[in-house]
């Protein structure tokens, strides 16, 4: 009689094997590209969240001026053109003026030229009120009152997240349209 020869196939062949391999691969594949994605957004994120804080500290520190000063000297501001200028009198005679200076910082090696805002009050050193991570793209102030007296502005304000290398993850710019008056 024949003897049956008993086989165990407790391994994996080689075909398996590969399928195994090539499975998890691309799982793992595919977690790495979704983490990757969820970094550039979370990048892209905190790039906009710079620019929006920037923009909203800007406006509110503008219009709070502007509502709040006795006049607006015509003669020293600069309407319709970019950058413009707006020079105020408070009811106290001090004068705030709004204003953009280029500068440079250095960002990772890299001297970088950008536009930042600056408020000046009275006879203090101007202070700069946009941070060193935008660049003031658009600030332009516009006369919205009939007549030769100021006392209605509008005010358009774009920024941009400072990205030298162009980025995609950094790319992010806003811009800001509104308008205040003379309360006094």
């Amino acid at each position: 009689m024949r003897e049956k020869i008993k086989k165990n196939f407790f391994g994996f062949t080689l075909i398996e094997f590969v399928v195994y391999i090539s499975v998890a691969s691309l799982i793992l594949i595919a977690l790495i590209s979704f983490t990757l994605a969820i970094l550039n957004m979370r990048q892209k994120q905190l790039a906009y969240q710079e620019v929006r804080e920037n923009g909203a500290f800007i406006l509110k520190e503008m219009l709070y001026q502007i509502e709040n000063a006795q006049s607006i000297v015509k003669e020293d501001s600069v309407f319709d053109t970019n950058p413009g200028v707006l020079k105020l009198t408070t009811p106290s005679g001090e004068e705030i003026v709004f204003d953009t200076q280029e500068r440079e910082i250095d960002l990772g090696g890299k001297s970088i030229f950008l536009r930042s805002l600056r408020m000046k009050e009275g006879d203090s050193e101007p202070v700069f009120i946009s941070t060193k991570q935008v660049n003031v793209k658009n600030i332009v102030f516009k006369n919205l009152s009939p007549g030769e007296e100021v006392r209605n502005i509008q005010i358009n304000l774009s920024l941009e997240f400072i990205n030298p290398e162009k980025e995609k993850s950094y790319q992010a710019e806003l811009s800001w349209q509104t308008s205040a008056n003379l309360r006094l």
